[in-house]
């Protein structure tokens, strides 16, 4: 169970900040958000929130571009920070030991063949 959290799940840390503790230690899963698939350039960006009214996390998706019919949508499991100053040989490599998997998107395909 822990490895499908690991893997599928979102952080949220509320009103706690980085260094503080118990930074970076909740998970939740979100049953059609969870299953979206990794771009390192997606087409959706995601904000987890606090529900105070039902006292519960969720979840904001919206898209940052024009998204034809058909086309996939995707997230970006690395945050947009990391994702700007790393090279597509060190997002590879992130991805494959947090989230078990070769990146293939566009953007790495292309700045590795280059």
């Amino acid at each position: 169970l822990r490895r499908v959290f690991q893997l599928n799940g979102f952080r949220f840390n509320k009103d706690v900040r980085e260094g503080e503790s118990g930074y970076d230690v909740g998970e939740v899963l979100f049953h059609s958000v969870s299953r979206i698939n990794h771009s390192c350039e997606p087409n959706l960006e995601f904000d987890v929130f606090w529900r105070e009214e039902e006292r519960t996390v969720g979840i904001r998706v919206r898209a940052t571009e024009a998204i034809a019919a058909g086309e996939e949508v995707n997230i970006s499991y690395l945050p947009q920070k990391v994702r700007e100053k790393l090279s597509g040989q060190e997002r590879r490599r992130m991805l494959k030991q947090s989230w078990l998997f070769h990146c293939r998107c566009a953007r790495c395909v292309e700045e590795l063949a280059a």
